[in-house]
């Protein structure tokens, strides 16, 4: 199959490969058995194979061969080559070179790597329990590992002929000859009212013939529990060029109706311009545009106002800026407005730490402590607050300046434009609030809407939209021409559910391991480039009907965005965990 060879030219050793096929008895008769195999050739004549694969096992163990060739055959003018095989008891062998079977051997097919086994393409039928035969194609692939993955394509019956759809499996082989594969989920769009997709797994055997290069599969009875998942019958052969590029040939599967996705999509599109929110929002609580959100740069600063937050919102490091960096704003730019029991706070905040390693120290003699010298500028200022919002603010201040934190920064600027993006988002949230400051004074009904959902946040509470409250004043200061749907953004329709959910099952849902504030405000993240503001807001406004689906398999969720939307949530989830 190759040579390696030095710098100079010299045959250092070549890979070798071939076929096998030894005669053992069986009764009165011989029973024959053939591998591949694949080895290695040294020029002195030593040449080891080993076997790759039988096309069935022989009946005591047999792992290859190794011996010596010998172009002359001794003197006799044949090549021969002899030594023993790697069995048991180390069986001698010889064999002369037949000059004609050798002239028309497939050298070609010998040397590809391409070989017939249950890693490849297979092109068939299928036969489902009373339906008649279509056509399929499964391509099954052998991952790292012992499992098995597969991609099936079957052809079904349609109006204008026969449609072909595609969906993956996994598995494994059984060790006892018979690979099982079971229904993963659908790669394409799934056919209209597809009933019992569960029993569409494949039980089968693999009938290899090496000397053809060839291998069938044929389904194989189950028993136990595995019987009712595999309901159909099917044959199929080897398919050597499509084996050749299995990947390609995946791809291709997948890529089974995508104009009809396309019109799906378009038609989806379409859909969601005239379809009715759920709920409509309050006209006693301020209502701002999209437009006017689209000045901002953070989107934590409205999902408090709107009252989108979820449950233990108080987690959130996002959060938690946000809210220290109203509390101040407040303090600074509205001290008329503060209660009259409110108390003054004095925070001390680090402005610069440097750190310097001391040249003197040595390992093993000096305290570990000495080994690096550490100084710091630190400023400290008043806060004047809502007695209320103390408790929080000291909280979430010492948070946000302990040393784990600073490690995070640390190394979140370490990243390649790290420093960029950590003053960066730091900047916005500053800039984010003098905005909301310079347009809502500290007594207009939106900012006593912001302080009270604050206050609300805080103290794990539900905001004043998902009590139903009330701001006296706030039809006024609402802005003209909004939509009509309660939830404005994704994530404040997600949070709903699962604190409607929460609320519905206590018992399941309610205890603080199970809220899903967090897997929310990363999907809301992720969606925030994957989303239209139309799709948001669509989704938002029915999570549970609409977008919950998506979580699910496809071949649960008649939406056609599946393929796009679905990726996040696994991606979040995984995260999140």
């Amino acid at each position: 199959k190759q040579e390696n060879k030095t710098a100079a030219g010299a045959t250092v050793n070549s890979n070798i490969a071939g076929l096998l096929t030894v005669f053992l008895p069986d009764g009165s008769d011989t029973k024959a058995y053939t591998c591949e195999l694949a080895g290695f050739y040294i020029p002195n004549g030593n040449l080891q194979l080993m076997a790759k694969k039988w096309e069935t096992p022989p009946p005591s163990n047999m792992a290859g061969l190794q011996g010596k060739f010998d172009p002359d055959g001794g003197g006799h003018g044949v090549a021969q080559i002899s030594g023993y095989m790697s069995d048991g008891t180390n069986s001698k062998f010889q064999a002369i070179r037949d000059a004609t079977e050798s002239a028309n051997t497939d050298m070609a097919r010998l040397t590809s790597d391409v070989h017939a086994g249950i890693p490849g393409v297979f092109n068939g039928t299928y036969t489902r329990e009373n339906e008649p035969p279509v056509k399929m194609k499964l391509t099954i692939t052998s991952p790292p590992g012992n499992g098995l993955r597969g991609v099936a394509t079957i052809y079904l019956p349609g109006d204008s002929g026969a449609k072909a759809y595609t969906y993956s499996l996994q598995g494994a082989p059984d060790g006892r000859g018979v690979f099982h594969l079971f229904v993963n989920d659908w790669e394409t769009a799934p056919p209209k009212d597809f009933k019992n997709f569960k029993a569409m797994g494949f039980n089968g055997t693999l009938a290899l013939d090496l000397t053809q290069n060839t291998a069938r599969i044929t389904s194989a009875p189950a028993s136990g529990s595995l019987a009712p998942l595999y309901l159909p019958q099917f044959e199929a052969t080897w398919d050597a060029t499509e084996s050749a590029d299995l990947q390609g040939t995946i791809a291709a599967q997948k890529s089974i109706g995508s104009a009809e996705q396309a019109a799906a999509m378009k038609a989806r599109d379409e859909m969601m311009k005239n379809a009715p929110p759920k709920e409509l929002a309050s006209k006693d609580l301020v209502r701002k545009s999209r437009q006017y959100w689209e000045g901002y740069q953070n989107d934590m600063l409205r999902e408090v106002f709107d009252g989108g937050f979820g449950a233990a919102m108080d987690e959130n490091e996002d959060f938690q800026k946000v809210f220290c960096t109203y509390v101040e704003a407040f303090s600074k730019n509205c001290p008329e407005c503060l209660p009259a029991n409110h108390q003054a706070l004095t925070v001390t905040v680090i402005t610069s730490m440097t750190t310097t390693k001391n040249l003197a120290w040595r390992e093993g003699v000096d305290p570990e402590s000495d080994r690096y010298q550490t100084t710091k500028t630190e400023a400290t200022f008043t806060v004047d607050m809502d007695s209320r919002f103390v408790d929080k603010y000291k909280q979430f201040h010492d948070a946000l300046n302990s040393p784990g934190a600073a490690l995070r920064n640390v190394a979140a600027a370490a990243q390649p434009g790290g420093t960029q993006r950590v003053v960066g988002a730091l900047m916005a949230i500053a800039t984010d609030m003098q905005k909301f400051f310079a347009d809502h004074p500290g007594k207009s009904a939106a900012m006593r809407q912001l302080n009270e959902n604050f206050l609300r946040a805080v103290n794990n509470n539900p905001s004043l939209q998902q009590a139903g409250e009330k701001i006296d004043g706030a039809e006024a200061e609402s802005d003209k021409d909004l939509l009509p749907g309660r939830y404005a953004r994704f994530v404040d329709g997600a949070n709903a559910y699962f604190i409607e959910r929460a609320k519905t099952n206590p018992t399941k849902f309610g205890h603080s391991e199970s809220h899903d504030t967090a897997l929310c405000q990363r999907l809301a993240e992720l969606y925030d480039r994957d989303m239209t503001r139309d799709e948001e807001y669509y989704y938002a406004n029915d999570f549970q009907s609409r977008f919950l689906p998506i979580m699910g398999t496809r071949a649960s969720c008649p939406d056609p965005a599946w393929p796009q939307l679905h990726p996040n949530v696994e991606k979040a989830i995984a995260e999140v965990k």
